[in-house]
């Protein structure tokens, strides 16, 4: 030992030859002092190598050691842990009666160094399809564990019940719309008994345009400062936003997240969160690659968005629980664009995407599972390719990819270049995820899928003359079932342009380019039969409501001096029900409805029973124009009698004032008429 020792100790040491019993050695510790007395040991506070696991699944004691062995290896395979030695130990806690783990897992590693890559590593790693782990050092429990309370107390205010932002969704009969109309802007019923029914109206609302988010619980308004979110009955202010001059906002698709861009040097991108109002992250990307729309790609459960940057080949992944930069990125070779699936497929999200070789013309096409980047079905290489356009059918059951490119073909004893457009067709209902070819031999002009249908309605030029001019068009129905269908349902037509119904089988087919009267032509898709024929002069846009009954065409004064601004509504047959004119005419926006909570097999249900019912709701129907008439009536009964007491009122102050006239005049007024009617007769 290092302690000085006493004189008895060295008397001990001297005879240390000679056996000792235990009692002397009792006796010796009694009467041994040192200058230096041993210290008790001390606690080893540094937990700085100690990290939480958390996310696992809640097992039995029966199979607790086979998750502690897999969790062990996944440490070993994935991380720097590389081997069982560097795992000290890994607790996970049971449940109060010893029959289930409580779903995490506290691990002590060799070293710090160790732990901090373990929780680089994996973060956020997909432990199986129904746990994602999530790692916290152990020193950020003890840190919030110690928090002192009563230094952070907060005083909140008392409860404020928030306005019922879907009471809009009871009229079972009627959607609602905006206009604005000069500083003014309005919302309407759309009544037709009453040719749009004003529900609120006020001036100077937006400094800019005016829009509805994609559910339709909030109207969106434009300002100087930023943008603000407007809902409930008496549509009052739920939100706003200060970003300086939006040139961009957009919502997520569920409307938890609002994406606002503008023109600023620094953080000109920044995604809001809606319910909180405050911004969970900024971004700053140059001018020109904000130009495009959207800059920000969201997954159809929002619990991730991507971006790409110009001109780079990686998808960049970020988490919605984090709103960090995901370590993984998705790699493409020479990558063009990427679209998600307005849908989960399977419960994963998808994404469709092109890379394109410009130098070689080489493009490859497919889909595939995000964030994990799994290739879903067969890619597609094609050759001489010079643009590709993707379009997702609403319900994401597939994927149009228009393929522009050149192709050789023979002529006489030599092969020529030419134009030709491909349309490859993933469907994402089937495992195998399936391609269907259509070659297309004419211009494409415009396609568009049935919103809720199998159906690609494509408008080509017209087959060209001698020649080689075509000013006319064709349309094309290609419906995608067991075999791919094609008809062609209308030629030589000016039309450029079709607009499905948002419950599809209905569309209009418009041309664009008119200079004076906009013809429309309204179509049955399903029947492949026009069912009306209508004209709008100068018109420059046309809306579907939600339901697909009726139609909005519209001229607006930002794009029409000198029309007659205002909108007609139609309904789906191509039948006039109202006409409104507004002096200062700018925009019209039908309020979207959000999806329905229905599953597939209950909304054939209802289709199924729906006969049954229809009478029901037509009585309701009636009931309702009934009692619209009949407030009409009583209406202009009222107006009939008030009249009456007016015209009465006035006889009666003209006898009051007779004598008044008869001085005035010198004469008997009544007696004057006389003598005048006896003349002219």
């Amino acid at each position: 030992h290092n302690n000085t020792m006493s004189t008895t100790h060295i008397d001990h040491i001297a005879h240390i030859d000679d056996p000792v019993s235990p009692q002397e050695i009792k006796e010796y510790h009694k009467t041994t002092s040192y200058t230096h007395p041993i210290p008790p040991p001390q606690p080893n506070n540094d937990f700085s190598n100690v990290v939480v696991v958390l996310n696992l699944p809640q097992v039995s004691q029966a199979k607790f050691d086979k998750l502690n062995t897999f969790l062990s290896k996944l440490l070993q395979k994935k991380t720097e842990v590389n081997t069982k030695e560097n795992i000290i130990d890994i607790y996970m806690p049971f449940d109060k009666d010893g029959k289930k783990s409580q779903g995490f897992a506290i691990v002590e590693l060799a070293s710090a160094a160790l732990a901090k890559n373990v929780i680089h590593v994996l973060h956020e790693y997909a432990f199986d399809k129904k746990h994602t782990l999530t790692l916290r050092p152990f020193t950020d429990v003890e840190k919030y564990a110690t928090v002192n309370e009563s230094k952070y107390h907060q005083e909140f205010p008392d409860f404020e019940k928030k306005p019922q932002l879907k009471n809009w969704l009871k009229n079972l009969f009627d959607d609602q719309f905006a206009v604005k109309v000069k500083d003014r802007v309005e919302i309407l019923w759309n009544d037709l008994a009453k040719e749009g029914d004003r529900v609120h109206k006020r001036e100077n609302w937006t400094e800019g345009h005016i829009g509805w988010s994609p559910n339709g619980s909030y109207l969106i308004t434009e300002h100087e400062q930023g943008f603000a979110l407007w809902g409930g009955d008496d549509f009052s202010k739920q939100a706003r936003f200060k970003h300086l001059k939006p040139e961009i906002i957009e919502f997520s698709p569920q409307e938890s997240y609002v994406v606002t861009v503008n023109d600023a040097q620094k953080d000109n991108v920044i995604i809001w969160d809606v319910r909180l109002e405050t911004p969970s992250t900024k971004f700053t990307v140059p001018h020109e690659e904000s130009n495009g729309l959207p800059l920000i790609r969201w997954s159809p459960d929002e619990k991730h968005f991507a971006r790409q940057k110009k001109g780079s080949n990686e998808i960049r992944i970020y988490s919605t629980q984090t709103f960090l930069l995901n370590k993984k990125k998705i790699k493409v070779n020479n990558l063009q664009d990427f679209q998600f699936c307005p849908t989960m497929v399977n419960g994963t999200a998808v994404i469709g995407y092109w890379a394109l070789d410009r130098d070689s013309g080489n493009a490859n096409i497919g889909l595939m599972s995000f964030p994990k980047a799994q290739i879903l079905g067969r890619p597609i290489s094609i050759v001489g390719v010079k643009r590709v356009q993707m379009l997702w059918s609403k319900d994401g059951a597939f994927l149009a990819m228009k393929v522009d490119r050149e192709k050789k073909i023979r002529e006489g004893t030599s092969f020529i270049k030419v134009d030709a457009t491909d349309f490859f067709v993933f469907r994402t209902t089937s495992k195998e995820f399936p391609v269907d070819h259509v070659e297309v031999t004419e211009e494409v002009i415009d396609f568009a899928w049935e919103p809720q249908g199998n159906i690609l309605a494509v408008i080509t030029k017209h087959k060209a003359d001698v020649n080689g001019i075509s000013i006319k068009n064709d349309v094309t129905l290609h419906t995608f079932g067991e075999k791919v269908k094609t008809d062609v349902i209308l030629e030589l037509t000016d039309a450029d342009k079709v607009l499905w119904s948002p419950r599809g089988r209905h569309a209009i087919l418009i041309y664009t380019d008119a200079k004076t009267a906009q013809p429309i032509f309204f179509w049955d898709m399903h029947q492949k039969e026009q069912l009306g024929f209508g004209e709008h002069y100068k018109m420059n846009n046309a809306y579907w409501d939600p339901t697909g009954r009726y139609l909005a065409t519209i001229v607006s004064s930002h794009h029409v001096v000198d029309g007659d601004h205002g909108f007609i509504m139609w309904s789906f047959t191509g039948r006039i029900l109202y006409k409104r004119r507004f002096d200062g005419f700018q925009e019209f926006k039908w309020r979207p409805r959000p999806p329905s909570i229905l599953s597939k097999k209950q909304v054939d249900k209802v289709k199924k029973t729906l006969p049954s019912k229809s009478k029901h709701y037509l009585l309701e129907e009636q009931q309702k124009a009934k009692e619209q008439m009949s407030e009409q009536l009583r209406d202009l009964i009222q107006k009939w009698r008030d009249y009456i007491n007016w015209k009465q009122q006035l006889e009666e102050q003209y006898n009051e004032e007779k004598e008044e006239r008869d001085e005035l005049l010198g004469v008997d007024e009544d007696a004057m008429w006389v003598e005048a009617s006896v003349h002219v007769l």
